[in-house]
């Protein structure tokens, strides 16, 4: 049986590689060019991740979990959000400020 902190840990580990998938696509390239730091530089700062379940079925859920990027320096760039279903369909965005 998987505990509480197991199963959170799980999900932050997911979004945060899910995160580095999407700034190492090739396709997203073009990112670097929106921020003056360096892409594999940006530190992930955990702010929240959230269980929502279907109060009529719960096997059905919703996980989200939502970072702010910040710079070495502490200073925000902007936030990256990700979302999970029950069946595994991903959603992400990653917004720079």
């Amino acid at each position: 049986m998987i505990t509480n902190s197991e199963f959170l840990i799980f999900h932050y580990n997911r979004a945060k590689q899910a995160f580095q998938k999407c700034i190492l696509d090739e396709e997203n390239a073009f990112l670097q060019d929106e921020i003056e730091i360096g892409l594999d530089e940006i530190i992930l700062v955990e702010e929240f991740l959230r269980i929502q379940f279907n109060k009529n079925q719960l096997e059905k859920f919703t996980v989200e979990v939502k970072f702010q990027l910040t710079s070495s320096s502490q200073v925000s760039i902007g936030e990256y959000y990700y979302c999970l279903n029950e069946d595994d369909i991903e959603e992400d965005r990653l917004i720079f400020i």
